[in-house]
Protein backbone atom coordinates (compact mmCIF):
# COMPACT_ATOMS: atom_id res chain seq x y z
CA UNK A 1 0.00 0.00 0.00
CA UNK A 2 3.00 2.22 1.21
CA UNK A 3 4.65 1.65 -2.47
CA UNK A 4 1.59 2.39 -4.28
CA UNK A 5 1.20 5.85 -2.75
CA UNK A 6 4.51 6.30 -3.56
CA UNK A 7 4.72 5.50 -6.55
CA UNK A 8 1.73 7.39 -7.66
CA UNK A 9 2.65 10.42 -6.32
CA UNK A 10 6.36 10.03 -8.13
CA UNK A 11 4.23 9.82 -11.27
CA UNK A 12 2.12 12.61 -10.75
CA UNK A 13 5.45 14.95 -10.22
CA UNK A 14 6.74 13.31 -13.13
CA UNK A 15 3.31 14.42 -15.06
CA UNK A 16 3.56 17.29 -14.05
CA UNK A 17 6.80 18.75 -14.95
CA UNK A 18 6.79 15.97 -18.73
CA UNK A 19 6.50 19.35 -20.65
CA UNK A 20 9.83 20.40 -20.04
CA UNK A 21 11.40 16.72 -20.23
CA UNK A 22 11.33 15.08 -23.46
CA UNK A 23 11.28 11.44 -22.89
CA UNK A 24 13.24 9.54 -25.55
CA UNK A 25 10.59 7.39 -27.38
CA UNK A 26 7.97 10.32 -27.04
CA UNK A 27 7.17 12.11 -30.50
CA UNK A 28 3.45 13.20 -30.16
CA UNK A 29 3.17 16.53 -29.22
CA UNK A 30 1.02 19.47 -29.03
CA UNK A 31 1.88 22.39 -30.92
CA UNK A 32 1.93 25.91 -28.76
CA UNK A 33 2.00 29.47 -29.66
CA UNK A 34 2.72 31.43 -27.00
CA UNK A 35 1.69 35.40 -28.17
CA UNK A 36 2.78 38.04 -25.96
CA UNK A 37 0.01 39.82 -27.03
CA UNK A 38 -2.99 37.21 -26.21
CA UNK A 39 -1.41 34.72 -24.70
CA UNK A 40 -0.67 30.95 -24.78
CA UNK A 41 -2.72 28.97 -27.41
CA UNK A 42 -2.77 25.53 -28.49
CA UNK A 43 -3.43 24.61 -32.04
CA UNK A 44 -7.25 22.96 -33.07
CA UNK A 45 -8.78 22.34 -35.88
CA UNK A 46 -8.87 24.27 -38.89
CA UNK A 47 -6.01 26.36 -37.79
CA UNK A 48 -8.35 27.78 -34.74
CA UNK A 49 -5.95 28.46 -31.85
CA UNK A 50 -7.46 27.52 -27.92
CA UNK A 51 -6.62 28.04 -24.88
CA UNK A 52 -8.14 24.41 -23.44
CA UNK A 53 -5.29 22.63 -24.01
CA UNK A 54 -6.98 19.61 -24.06
CA UNK A 55 -8.94 20.39 -27.33
CA UNK A 56 -5.02 20.44 -29.15
CA UNK A 57 -4.60 18.27 -31.60
CA UNK A 58 -2.06 15.89 -31.61
CA UNK A 59 1.10 16.22 -33.72
CA UNK A 60 4.23 14.61 -35.45
CA UNK A 61 7.15 15.59 -36.89
CA UNK A 62 7.85 13.23 -39.51
CA UNK A 63 12.24 13.26 -39.73
CA UNK A 64 14.55 11.07 -42.43
CA UNK A 65 11.33 9.43 -44.45
CA UNK A 66 12.16 10.16 -48.04
CA UNK A 67 8.43 11.26 -49.06
CA UNK A 68 7.70 13.37 -46.59
CA UNK A 69 10.94 14.74 -45.08
CA UNK A 70 10.55 17.24 -41.93
CA UNK A 71 7.28 17.93 -42.24
CA UNK A 72 4.82 18.46 -39.13
CA UNK A 73 1.32 16.67 -39.05
CA UNK A 74 -1.21 17.88 -36.64
CA UNK A 75 -4.34 15.35 -36.44
CA UNK A 76 -2.83 13.80 -39.23
CA UNK A 77 -2.81 16.59 -41.78
CA UNK A 78 0.43 18.41 -42.71
CA UNK A 79 0.52 22.55 -43.29
CA UNK A 80 0.05 24.17 -46.51
CA UNK A 81 3.56 26.22 -47.91
CA UNK A 82 4.32 29.22 -46.81
CA UNK A 83 2.47 32.17 -49.21
CA UNK A 84 4.47 34.94 -48.39
CA UNK A 85 4.17 36.80 -45.01
CA UNK A 86 2.00 34.89 -43.39
CA UNK A 87 0.38 31.67 -43.71
CA UNK A 88 -2.57 30.65 -41.82
CA UNK A 89 -1.61 26.92 -40.16
CA UNK A 90 -4.66 24.90 -41.75
CA UNK A 91 -4.28 21.16 -41.62
CA UNK A 92 -4.37 20.13 -45.37
CA UNK A 93 -4.96 16.33 -47.12
CA UNK A 94 -1.80 16.21 -48.98
CA UNK A 95 1.32 15.85 -47.96
CA UNK A 96 2.20 19.12 -46.26
CA UNK A 97 5.43 21.42 -46.12
CA UNK A 98 8.99 20.38 -45.25
CA UNK A 99 11.55 22.50 -43.37
CA UNK A 100 9.99 21.78 -39.97
CA UNK A 101 11.98 21.06 -37.08
CA UNK A 102 12.32 21.03 -32.73
CA UNK A 103 15.01 22.16 -31.33
CA UNK A 104 17.02 21.21 -27.91
CA UNK A 105 14.56 23.70 -26.13
CA UNK A 106 11.67 22.26 -27.56
CA UNK A 107 10.91 25.63 -30.23
CA UNK A 108 9.35 24.61 -33.44
CA UNK A 109 10.86 26.35 -36.08
CA UNK A 110 10.21 26.31 -39.94
CA UNK A 111 13.01 26.82 -42.66
CA UNK A 112 10.29 28.95 -44.64
CA UNK A 113 11.29 32.51 -44.50
CA UNK A 114 14.03 33.97 -42.52
CA UNK A 115 13.57 34.98 -38.61
CA UNK A 116 9.62 33.08 -38.87
CA UNK A 117 7.75 33.49 -35.85
CA UNK A 118 4.57 32.04 -35.04
CA UNK A 119 1.32 34.29 -33.96
CA UNK A 120 -2.35 34.07 -32.93
CA UNK A 121 -5.53 35.51 -35.39
CA UNK A 122 -5.79 39.60 -36.39
CA UNK A 123 -7.83 41.78 -33.92
CA UNK A 124 -10.22 39.31 -32.20
CA UNK A 125 -9.77 36.39 -34.51
CA UNK A 126 -7.68 32.95 -32.81
CA UNK A 127 -6.64 31.74 -35.82
CA UNK A 128 -2.53 30.21 -35.61
CA UNK A 129 -0.10 32.03 -38.25
CA UNK A 130 3.08 31.31 -39.23
CA UNK A 131 4.44 34.64 -39.80
CA UNK A 132 7.41 37.32 -40.85
CA UNK A 133 4.63 40.12 -41.12
CA UNK A 134 5.47 43.61 -39.71
CA UNK A 135 1.77 45.05 -41.25
CA UNK A 136 -0.37 43.12 -38.96
CA UNK A 137 1.96 42.05 -35.98
CA UNK A 138 3.85 44.55 -33.74
CA UNK A 139 5.07 41.94 -31.32
CA UNK A 140 5.46 38.42 -32.56
CA UNK A 141 5.04 34.94 -30.89
CA UNK A 142 6.77 31.86 -30.52
CA UNK A 143 5.57 28.40 -30.61
CA UNK A 144 6.64 25.05 -28.41
CA UNK A 145 6.03 21.53 -28.54
CA UNK A 146 4.09 20.48 -25.68
CA UNK A 147 5.43 16.91 -25.92
CA UNK A 148 2.31 14.21 -24.73
CA UNK A 149 3.95 11.93 -22.10
CA UNK A 150 1.65 8.36 -21.77
CA UNK A 151 1.14 7.61 -18.12
CA UNK A 152 0.96 3.99 -17.89
CA UNK A 153 -2.44 2.69 -16.50
CA UNK A 154 -2.51 1.95 -12.75
CA UNK A 155 -2.07 -1.38 -11.50
CA UNK A 156 -3.67 -3.43 -8.85
CA UNK A 157 -1.14 -5.97 -8.95
CA UNK A 158 1.67 -4.44 -7.48
CA UNK A 159 2.23 -5.77 -3.74
CA UNK A 160 2.10 -3.78 -0.72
Amino acid sequence: MLFTAVFSAALAALSANAAAIRPRDVKTFKFQVNDPTKGIYYLAGNGAGTKDETKALACELTTGVAATPDVIKCGGKGFPKFGGDMTKLTGTTTGGSAGWSIDANDNIRWSAAKDMKFSIGIGSANDVYAETCPHHWTTHGTAKAIWIVPVPAETSNIAA
